[in-house]
């Protein structure tokens, strides 16, 4: 492995604490490889669990999950060191408590930093970490253990960490891949239009359930069924809220008020339910994240026009799971709330959309599903017959469906070009790669690291990149300065 990635061992054991004679030894015979699809490798000892969403969130159990090994991707600013010592706790969600312990800037853009947490549950744990940043994306390797069990269980912790390496080559950054799309119109009313890659089997179209109206339901899937889009979910009721006049009725929460088939519930977070709503969609999942989204909020609030002056409350959010198969997904929800003083209130879930994908191929869902709700239309004619006369609510409602039709595609987009991005940068940082751009002809360039500056002789004939450590042209004549992406203005 390179040089910065075999000296994790090191810096991880040695951390910024006294430890015992012996730490830091070459792992012990019978090591298993442990391979994932989400494109690493990594060797632990027999019987050692590995957790991985993602590339930028693995984490390795012991048996007894009182030693654990973490890789971490996150956005870090600002003075490494600093980072690593606030920064990175405070995006740990088990961590109750921090306390740092040391905390120092190693060299260049590398930090270390030994720690004392306590969890949710009270357990007093250490650990060890360092972060190895490359543009804005760190790359943080930790080593943790139970207090207690902390100095016999890091040889092994260590080692882990050193063994990790990815194993896919980087990504090429342009745009996602390329899909043929063809045109798919709602075979019940001719109520909608919208996109699907040429080949997926749809199914769905607009939906009527009783007094909640009529709901647009799409589900498509790729041919071999791995790969899930869905927009859309008739399977959720309406709710009521519990008040003095509906429970001197008899009604209780959970119940269902039988004239309308609503179910009797207090109203709750959109990022509360979505759990729900995953869960009853595809079975048992592991829920990964949680992202309010008050975007589209203010976007409902500010286009919708049946909404104005009635609403009392309203949410969204994206919720990211991982199926028992190993899929990853992802659903953005939203909902509203409305409430008349003395009597009672509702509350219904309004947006529901998705996908369900490998974790290989979530860039082609993601993809897929930002064409599907971008071209998504609302067929004027039959709108018109939904409304009758009520020309203008025709053109706010038709606003409302556009606007927030590129929205959706825009934030589906962006988000997973960013993943993308991410992921692209864990690697560079794990495989000392510099990405360059030559400012004059927009060629990039990719070399190994361990220079700060970078000058190309563009000469076809004597082609070489070279690197220095001071901002000064080696051959004025001949070369000119590359810019560093993520790194130089304007790429920063």
């Amino acid at each position: 492995m390179i040089a910065f990635v075999r000296g994790i061992r090191c810096l991880v054991v040695a951390g910024l604490a006294v430890l015992p004679a012996g730490a830091g030894a070459a792992p012990p015979a019978g090591y298993v490889a442990y391979r994932d699809p989400a494109g690493f490798v990594l060797e632990r000892p027999p019987g050692w669990t590995v957790d991985a969403p993602s590339v930028g969130q693995v984490t390795v159990a012991d048996p007894s999950r009182r030693a654990v090994a973490m890789i971490r991707g996150r956005v870090a600013r600002g003075d490494l060191a600093a980072w690593l010592a606030q920064g990175f706790p405070a995006g740990e969600p088990w961590i109750a408590s921090t306390t740092v312990l040391a905390t120092e800037n190693v060299a260049g853009e590398t930090a270390r930093a030994a720690f004392r947490f306590a969890d949710a549950n009270g357990a007093r744990i250490r650990a060890n970490a360092i972060a190895v940043r490359r543009g804005e994306i760190a790359t943080v390797f930790v080593a943790a253990a139970h207090e207690d069990a902390f100095a016999q269980a890091l040889p092994d912790l260590a080692a882990i960490l050193d063994s990790f390496r990815f194993v896919v080559p980087p990504a090429s950054g342009g745009a996602p891949p390329q899909l043929d799309f063809v045109q798919w119109v709602d075979p019940l009313e001719n109520a909608f239009a919208t996109d699907i890659p040429r080949g997926w089997v749809p199914s769905g179209g607009m939906v009527r359930r009783g007094l909640a109206g009529a709901k647009p339901i799409l589900g498509v899937r790729s041919p071999d069924g791995r790969i899930e889009l869905y927009l859309g979910d008739g399977s959720i009721p309406r709710f009521i809220v519990p008040s003095q006049l509906i429970t001197g009725l008899g009604y209780r929460e959970g119940a269902v008020e039988p004239s309308s088939g609503s179910v009797i519930s207090r109203f709750r977070h959109a990022g509360e339910i979505g759990g729900d709503v995953v869960q009853g969609r595809f079975g048992r999942v592991t829920l990964l994240d949680r992202r309010d989204r008050p975007d589209l909020v203010e976007l409902r609030r500010r286009m919708q026009p049946v909404l104005q002056g009635s609403i009392t409350q309203m949410t969204g959010a994206d919720i990211d799971f991982r199926t028992g198969d190993g899929r990853l997904g992802t659903l953005t929800i939203t909902n509203s709330g409305w409430e008349l003083p003395n009597l009672s209130g509702g509350w219904s879930v309004d947006d529901v959309y998705g996908f369900l994908a490998p974790p290989e191929a979530t860039a082609v869902a993601g993809a897929a599903l930002g064409r599907l709700l971008g071209a998504f239309r609302v067929n004027p004619d039959w709108f018109r017959q939904e409304l009758g006369a009520q020309a203008q609510a025709q053109q706010q409602y038709m606003a409302y469906f556009q606007q927030s039709a590129a929205l959706q595609q825009q934030t589906v987009s962006q988000r997973w070009a960013t993943q993308d991005r991410q992921g692209r940068e864990w690697r560079d940082a794990l495989t000392n790669t510099v990405r360059l751009v030559d400012p004059q002809t927009n060629e990039t360039f990719e070399v190994q690291g361990g220079s700060r500056y970078f000058f190309r002789n563009p000469n076809p004939q004597r082609p070489a990149v070279v690197g220095v450590d001071v901002d000064s042209n080696p051959d004025p004549i001949e070369m000119r300065r590359l810019l560093q992406m993520g790194v130089d203005t304007p790429y920063r």
